[in-house]
């Protein structure tokens, strides 16, 4: 009587923690890079320069065939600040139609649905903001096509031109 609960127990030691861990050996990162840039601070649109001057709203787009298929667990956005104080929040929405650099997004602030993120100083005066999941599996489904980033503050941002200080997403998740 006593062996078969010494099996039963080293078959429930072994099996729970294979069970458990099942889910997170499928766990996966990626670093999206971003394809296409541009500030919108009043009336014109810049896709061009190498620095964003805010308050307005940063436009970027990142390439994402490789987590199409994915649950996303988390999303975490790095800008590079240039100059100014770091914002401890900014505001993301999706944006709804296609666009490119040579063709910045016409879209309407007031319509888009602005979600507040807290964002966080991080070395080497890089800005990371925790990214809700729905938005990005919007983009990842191609039901959004990038992200709106809405700061309020007077500060600086590099943009993708900067070439040293590209916007990134690190996004962590798995397959479907």
């Amino acid at each position: 009587m006593q062996q078969k609960v010494r099996r039963r127990n080293v078959l429930l030691s072994c099996c729970f923690p294979a069970v458990f861990f099942a889910g997170l050996l499928n766990a996966e990162s990626a670093i999206l890079e971003c394809t296409a840039d541009g500030l919108s601070a009043g009336a014109a649109t810049d896709t061009r320069a190498r620095e964003m001057k805010l308050p307005g709203i940063i436009f970027v787009n990142f390439r994402t065939w490789n987590i199409t298929r994915w649950q996303i667990d988390s999303a975490q956005l790095f800008l590079h600040v240039a100059r100014g104080d770091m914002p401890k929040q900014v505001e993301i929405a999706v944006i709804p139609n296609p666009w490119a650099e040579v063709e910045p997004p016409k879209i309407d602030a007031a319509k888009l649905k602005w979600v507040a993120h807290p964002a966080e100083a991080e070395p080497q005066n890089w800005l990371a903001v925790q990214v809700d999941t729905k938005l990005v599996e919007e983009i990842a489904n191609s039901k959004g096509h990038g992200l709106a980033v809405r700061v309020k503050e007077n500060v600086t941002i590099h943009a993708r031109e900067s070439t040293t200080f590209v916007p990134y997403l690190i996004v962590a998740g798995g397959r479907k």
